[in-house]
């Protein structure tokens, strides 16, 4: 059996699942309790490993959500190899993304798979994909998923039933078009390719050789990137090609890409919040919650998707969750109150115009910038744990329940060197209290 190199595309926006999913944690790491406390990316990373092993496994992700791969990969006990993780330099369409992985990934078979998508049957999928390696030496194989609805946010595929070649893409149709494609026989789109690196290349030089050519350059990566059209490889090289060939795979399959569709998959498999204490004279309703710290109520409603979060409540009739993007045009809450970074998250619990109060996590073995501040003071509780603390180049050993003060101006680091995760309670006092007061003079993750 052949090898095959397995890229999972994590690169996506934030926008449609919010305020599940915000700028800091997008749809594909958001830990979703309905999915037993997992993240679509895990799903997908546990998909991959029935095709690849960990070491064959690659992520292309953004440059401001990388760490959420090595950590979310390391909590289901695998760990994504740094060296295996691809940066894109920026929001670019999906015919750069494919370049920018065939460069990365030389001279293999590549199987490209969304980080966001549920597929119930890991083992049939994996059946799906071995048995069509026979095509691999000539065609760019496309997957595609037989409709079980007309479904109006997907895309769907029209295929020269002689060929079997794609003859056209139809992006989002409405529901009376949906319902004429499904008679047609057409498919929906999964986004999922598995190809040569060598005919990729070939079908590139063809349709789009100026793009090739710029990746075949010397230039780093962001310089490619600048140069680049930002154009779909559905549209420029998939609906062009001679050598594309379609193979439709019948399995349960969601991009989880809405509430609507969220709701889909807890009816169907009958997920009870139970924190909904009674539903009187109420039906056909969901609730989300970010935790199970708050019961709810339900009296005289019914088909209302609600999802609170700490910081957010969004309340929508069902089939219209697909505004949500535009409410996200005028909202102010696109990060959370519990923010990413690198060596994990901080949650702002409390904040007024002089003073700012953060729980903040470290996990094992990581740290924090070394850094100062023009405009504000600290003053750190350990909470949880042991932590070693450096201010003005003098290192502190902390434990559990002891504090110290970090004056202002003064350099510091927080570093966790042990196996558990590190809280610690952080006061900011002072005039100014926002993020970009960090001068920064050394750091683990290429900040500046």
């Amino acid at each position: 059996m052949e090898d095959i190199k397995s890229v999972i595309l994590a690169w996506w926006n934030w926008t449609r699942l919010w305020p599940i999913s915000r700028e800091s944690s997008p749809k594909q790491f958001a830990i979703l309790k309905e999915l037993d406390w997992m993240s679509l990316f895990q799903i997908t990373l546990k998909r991959a490993l029935k095709i690849s092993k960990i070491d064959d496994i690659y992520v292309v992700v953004s440059k401001e959500n990388f760490f959420h791969v090595w950590v979310q990969s390391k909590k289901i006990w695998y760990e994504i190899k740094e060296k295996n993780i691809i940066i894109q330099p920026s929001m670019k369409e999906t015919l750069p993304v494919m370049c920018l992985i065939t460069k990365k990934i030389w001279k293999w078979n590549i199987i490209t798979m969304p980080s966001d998508h549920l597929i119930r049957d890991n083992q049939k999928f994996k059946d799906y994909i071995y048995s069509s390696l026979d095509y691999i030496k000539k065609w760019i194989i496309s997957f595609w998923i037989v409709p079980t609805k007309p479904e109006t946010w997907y895309w769907y595929i029209e295929k020269d039933k002689k060929t079997n070649n794609i003859k056209q893409f139809h992006e989002k149709p409405d529901k009376k078009t949906a319902l004429k494609f499904i008679k047609k026989g057409f498919l929906w789109n999964s986004w999922i390719y598995l190809f040569n690196s060598d005919i990729f290349w070939k079908e590139v030089s063809i349709h789009k050789n100026e793009m090739k050519n710029i990746f075949m350059s010397s230039k780093s990566d962001e310089e490619i990137y600048n140069e680049v059209e930002a154009i779909p490889f559905e549209t420029w090289i998939a609906e062009k090609s001679k050598n594309m060939y379609c193979i439709s795979m019948d399995l349960k399959w969601s991009d989880l890409g809405s509430f609507d569709s969220i709701w889909e998959y807890i009816d169907e498999n009958k997920i009870k919040n139970e924190n909904i204490i009674e539903e009187w004279e109420s039906k056909n309703n969901i609730v989300l919650q970010e935790s199970d710290e708050k019961e709810i109520a339900l009296i005289d409603v019914e088909d209302l998707v609600i999802v609170d979060t700490s910081d957010v409540l969004l309340i929508s009739k069902r089939w219209s969750t697909q505004k949500v993007k535009q409410v996200v045009k005028k909202t102010k809450k696109i990060s959370w109150d519990i923010e990413y970074r690198p060596w994990w998250s901080f949650r702002v619990l409390s904040k007024w115009n002089w003073y700012k109060t953060k729980k903040i996590t470290v996990l094992p073995w990581k740290k924090l910038s070394l850094q100062s501040h023009q405009h504000r003071s600290e003053h750190w509780v350990v909470v949880e744990w042991t932590w070693v603390v450096t201010i003005w180049e003098k290192d502190f050993i902390l434990p559990k329940w002891e504090s110290i003060f970090v004056p202002i101006w003064k350099k510091h680091r927080i570093e966790n060197k042990w196996k558990i995760p590190l809280i610690i309670i952080e006061s900011q006092i002072w005039d100014y209290l926002y993020e970009d007061d960090i001068e920064r003079f050394d750091d683990d993750f290429w900040r500046q």
